[in-house]
């Protein structure tokens, strides 16, 4: 399970599909202006009321973590020899 979902399902995080909705119903109710997205914002504030989302979901700090593998990329090479055609 990816660190992404475990946060998600650990803080009882609201669908994807849900939040979309709520959105596009907070942008109706602004006339489809919002001058910023950010935690400061009434809008946010709605959005999380709506969701009746407790402190410690608003305030969650969910990081994206890029991990590289050390891995060995094989490259075969056949070899068709002289004089062959392909």
């Amino acid at each position: 399970m990816s660190y992404e979902k475990k946060m998600l399902e650990n803080l009882k995080m609201p669908p994807r599909k849900e939040v979309e909705l709520a959105l596009l119903k907070s942008l109706f109710n602004h006339n489809g202006v919002i001058k910023e997205f950010s935690a400061a914002e009434d809008i946010v504030e709605e959005i999380a009321d709506d969701f009746g989302l407790k402190e410690e979901q608003r305030t969650a700090y969910l990081e994206t973590i890029y991990k590289k593998e050390n891995r060995v990329k094989i490259l075969i090479i056949t070899d068709l020899g002289e004089g062959t055609t392909s």
